[in-house]
């Protein structure tokens, strides 16, 4: 429920939460140490996909979505998503370290554009992209979904916000579209996989039912709160209220690698 909250609110779906409990989770049903990455990857998308559908509708309600945006960047992004899932992240390669790194990498680079972006005047205007700015959003988003679990929100938000000059809510908006279409391909495609690891628990290729389903459950009911909280919190608080929970995970990575 917390990250549903936090993902409606902030626009990323609440991986920033869930790639931080589902490693101790995962490992606890008989995951694998070398299949961690791609159950925690695969479970935190599954949950990703209710929440920005939750989200999505609301603001469907409130008429604040841009399906041009939408689809172009959700279209490249699964593009891209699948050809690094297939080709990278579900292969023997792919393992826990290297999924730590990225994340932590990740994480630093958003946290520098966040703060960055909550110092200046925050425009209120929406800005039109031309098609070729969308596509390169949805190339750099459809690779980080994958590899990180973090749905590419947290790519997104700070690209349209802090490089592009879009007001921080219309950018949340667009984030959450563009990560329920890719969420929900690519655990599709998670569930045609065939994992090392013998699961405790009812599972279908990485997909762990009875944890991916109660953080969908949470997600469900906490996300419209979100998404009504950001109308009445300012677009500055916003952006420091996402570089916070950045830093929070950026500690809990960094603990899992050097302790």
């Amino acid at each position: 429920m917390f990250g549903g909250f936090i993902g409606g609110l902030i626009g990323i779906g609440g991986g920033i939460l869930f790639v931080l409990i589902l490693p101790a989770v995962l490992t606890s049903l008989g995951v694998l140490d070398a299949e961690i990455a791609q159950y925690v990857v695969a479970n935190s998308l599954f949950a990703i996909f209710f929440s920005s559908l939750t989200s999505s509708i609301s603001l469907f309600k409130d008429k604040n979505v841009y399906p041009r945006e939408v689809l172009i960047i959700g279209l490249v992004s699964i593009i891209t998503a699948t050809l690094v899932l297939k080709g990278f992240v579900n292969t023997d390669y792919y393992d826990k370290a290297k999924f730590n790194i990225i994340v932590i990498g990740l994480m630093a680079f958003m946290l520098y554009r966040t703060l960055m972006s909550a110092r200046k005047n925050d425009a209120n205007s929406f800005k039109i992209l031309n098609n070729k700015q969308l596509g390169t959003i949805g190339l750099v988003s459809g690779m980080v979904a994958p590899l990180s679990g973090l749905g590419g929100g947290i790519v997104i938000i700070p690209i349209l916000n802090g490089i592009h000059k879009m007001q921080v809510r219309f950018a949340n908006s667009i984030s959450l579209g563009v990560i329920g279409i890719t969420s929900l391909w690519t655990t599709i495609l998670n569930l045609f996989e065939e994992p090392k690891s013998q699961i405790e628990s009812y599972s279908i290729g990485y997909i762990v039912f009875p944890v991916a389903l109660t953080l969908a459950a949470g997600v469900i009911l906490a996300s419209p709160f979100g998404v009504k909280a950001s109308k009445k919190i300012k677009p500055t608080t916003i952006n420091y209220i996402f570089g916070l929970f950045i830093v929070i995970s950026m500690l809990r990575k960094l603990w899992e690698i050097f302790m």
